[in-house]
């Protein structure tokens, strides 16, 4: 017979998880970030190697795939997708989430601008390359972006059906898209491993953050009611 934990007891776990995997995700990516700083050998060497066996096994047919996959996380299409999720929060009246998606994504794209900026890291540079970018690589403003917006809508999905199965559903959904999109941009060369891992964590941690303010408030605004 399984134990039943009190709503307490369960928030306490759910908030002792959330703290441990927020607490993992940016240690991971300052020690990732300290390594591109320093330009450590067995990062640089990793990176160089997968971008490497990446660029030679590049087909024609793999490249018009994974640049539909790249446009996934592109500025553009996370600015349409964001715009039209908040037009319809808006309509439904769904303040908190329309708080969760307007935190989490402008902001993390002014994050993710400032720490590019800060790391002035050059993109991967080949003989042949598939597509050239002039700005910083570090971290992968896609990675990041992809993390920040499917993330908050299977976060908007859980918050809205409550159903255990349909949480799954849309956390898989959501990490099998945000991988591809970080395979996608190691594959088309403009990006290292490094760049869409600290992306990725970047985001997580992002939106954890922003996750922990908007339930501060929703709670903060409950206990005001009662």
């Amino acid at each position: 017979m399984m134990m039943r934990l009190s709503p307490q007891r369960t928030f306490a776990l759910r908030l002792a998880l959330g703290a441990f995997a927020l607490i993992a995700a940016a240690w991971l990516f300052g020690a990732i970030t300290e390594d591109v700083v320093n330009q450590d050998a067995p990062l640089g060497t990793l990176d160089l190697y997968v971008a490497a066996w990446l660029h030679s096994r590049v087909t024609p047919g793999w490249t018009s795939v994974m640049a539909v996959v790249s446009d996934f996380g592109a500025p553009i299409t996370v600015i349409a997708i964001a715009s039209v999720v908040a037009t319809v929060l808006l309509y439904l009246r769904a303040h908190y989430q329309l708080l969760l998606l307007v935190l989490a994504v402008p902001g993390g794209a002014l994050l993710n601008g400032i720490i590019k900026q800060l790391i002035h890291r050059h993109r991967p540079v080949f003989d042949d390359p598939i597509q050239t970018l002039a700005t910083y690589s570090f971290p992968s403003g896609h990675a990041m972006g992809s993390t920040v917006l499917y993330g908050t809508l299977a976060a908007i999905v859980i918050w809205q059906v409550r159903d255990w199965r349909v949480s799954l559903l849309a956390i898989f959904a959501a990490a099998l898209l945000v991988a591809w999109i970080c395979l996608s941009r190691i594959y088309l060369g403009v990006h290292y491993l490094s760049d869409v891992a600290a992306g990725f964590l970047e985001g997580i941690v992002w939106l954890g953050v922003c996750l922990a303010a908007v339930d501060a408030v929703r709670r903060r605004t409950a206990r005001g009611h009662c």
